[in-house]
């Protein structure tokens, strides 16, 4: 689980089927469809970084850190697994998305299209993206919606509004993702 969730509030994305509730509450009607998630676990970008972020001498590194999560997006919801390998180094490390974490990249591009088989079609809408740029490495901060029609009911859709907090390198001149992070921060699920 992520720091600062305890385990019986903590979602990931093999627990949403078409029997998933979202965590309705009958004692919390306006929250009718909805999970809401800690976000302790969310706020981890420190404010040296932000400040590190306005001398923006590394403006070819940051569109490419921007390019590695739009192919990551656009490779996921057009099921174009080369395209979404690309955008992996070999020895990446997934947390989020399953309760224990993904070593290696073979072992999550698996789970990833075992998670995307209970879906018929899904669109991850990203937002900017904040980069810590050092060298070689950097950190990268995107808020991203996730909606994904469910494959047993094409009407309904499951909806993640999450953060995707990832640790970058260079591999032969590409930048790639070595640890990534999924930090959900409220989910729906609904026609």
């Amino acid at each position: 689980a992520l720091a600062g969730n305890s385990p019986e509030n903590q979602v990931y994305l093999t627990d949403f089927d078409d029997n998933y509730d979202c965590g309705t509450d009958s004692d919390t009607s306006s929250d009718s469809g909805r999970k809401e998630i800690n976000m302790d676990a969310a706020r981890n970008i420190s404010s040296q970084q932000a400040g590190e972020n306005m001398q923006d001498n590394q403006g070819n590194d940051r569109i490419a850190l921007q390019d590695v999560m739009l192919n990551y997006a656009a490779g996921v919801d057009d099921r174009d697994f080369d395209q979404y390998r690309a955008c992996f180094s070999e020895d990446v490390t997934v947390i989020g998305m399953a309760p224990e974490p993904i070593t290696g990249l073979d072992n999550w591009l698996a789970f990833v299209r075992q998670a995307l088989s209970k879906y018929t079609a899904t669109q991850h809408m990203l937002g900017p993206q904040l980069a810590s740029i050092s060298g070689d490495k950097a950190t990268t901060r995107t808020d991203v919606t996730a909606l994904h029609v469910l494959d047993q009911e094409p009407t309904k859709t499951f909806t993640l509004w999450a953060t995707y907090r990832s640790e970058m390198i260079k591999v032969q001149g590409q930048w790639k993702i070595q640890k990534h992070e999924l930090i959900p921060r409220f989910s729906r699920q609904g026609p």
